[in-house]
């Protein structure tokens, strides 16, 4: 039985680290948008204004990881009956093309694999395709799920 807290644990260190080197990208963004080297010579420079937006975005980028952490730390972690619908917390192995696996439905950290007791598991969020298709699903269910171009069909073996 995989421990969820360290699950989310990991997700969050995660979340960490890309703060942080988000952070100092930031920085180094807004210094470079007000350095004198980047004011303009012209009418028609755009350097200062360029770097600028740059800066924006990755301030916007911040906020948003952010509010992503503040969901995953919020994120109560609840026991599942094998009977139970996938939702938020929940633990669930597949079996797909790539054979089976086991994914934990996050509100972020999506696209993340965490190594815990010496078991590798995908996090996925309800927004991804997988996502959507595994929330309120049940243990049995057979999915499709759309992947860019083409559809993938996989197997629900056990929720918990």
């Amino acid at each position: 039985m995989v421990d969820k807290a360290e699950i989310k644990r990991r997700i969050l260190a995660a979340l960490d680290r890309t703060h942080a080197t988000l952070v100092d990208a930031q920085k180094s963004s807004q210094e470079a948008a007000t350095h004198e080297e980047n004011r303009a010579e012209s009418d028609k420079d755009m350097r200062s204004t360029e770097m600028s937006y740059i800066a924006r975005g990755q301030a916007m980028r911040v906020q948003a990881l952010e509010t992503e952490r503040a969901h995953v730390a919020a994120m109560s972690l609840m026991a599942f009956a094998p009977t139970d619908a996938v939702a938020l917390s929940a633990l669930v192995s597949i079996a797909d093309a790539r054979g089976r696996r086991r994914v934990f439905i996050a509100p972020g950290g999506g696209g993340q694999r965490v190594t815990v007791d010496a078991e590798t598991i995908d996090i996925v969020t309800p927004s991804s395709p997988l996502g959507e298709a595994l929330v309120g699903a049940y243990a049995g269910d057979e999915l499709a799920v759309q992947r860019g171009d083409r559809e993938e069909d996989l197997a629900i073996i056990a929720v918990e």
